[in-house]
């Protein structure tokens, strides 16, 4: 058995034998001509999707700063990046709100507050403060905790 020679491809780094390399860069360009066409055919739908995301971010952004007390950041701790930001329900009802109102993510939450001229009982949290409050008010969301513990 001989020593095979391997060059680095320079597209995608891996290490091609040498005798390989030329089907290899063939393959290469077959992949980029049906990246081409499949963007072609797809690029109204990707500019309905980037249009819709900066559509829900703007909200995400407009309601947060709304119950921010007009920033865009946590009332507790003054956390701003609007990945960790949430809305909270400050009397702890969530849960039943999302049932009432069938919410399956959290965007359709903030469509909700903006249609609803923003109604009062809602904060904005991030995550950690979020996560303490419902821990030190024992806002659980679990069927089998019943009570409250003591």
């Amino acid at each position: 058995m001989r020593n095979k020679k391997f060059v680095e491809c320079s597209k995608c780094g891996k290490y091609i034998p040498i005798d390989e390399l030329a089907n290899h860069s063939k393959w290469h360009s077959e992949q980029e001509s049906s990246i081409d066409e499949n963007n072609t055919k797809n690029l109204k739908i990707v500019k309905i999707l980037e249009k819709s995301r900066l559509r829900r971010i703007r909200i995400k952004i407009e309601v947060m700063t709304h119950y921010g007390n007009g920033k865009c950041a946590c009332v507790k701790c003054g956390f701003s990046d609007i990945i960790a930001l949430t809305v909270d329900h400050v009397n702890g009802n969530g849960s039943n709100h999302r049932k009432e109102n069938k919410y399956v993510r959290g965007n359709h939450i903030y469509e909700w507050l903006k249609k609803n001229k923003f109604p009062l009982n809602y904060q904005t949290l991030c995550m950690n403060c979020q996560l303490i409050k419902r821990q030190e008010n024992h806002e659980y969301t679990n069927k089998h905790i019943k009570e409250k513990p003591k």
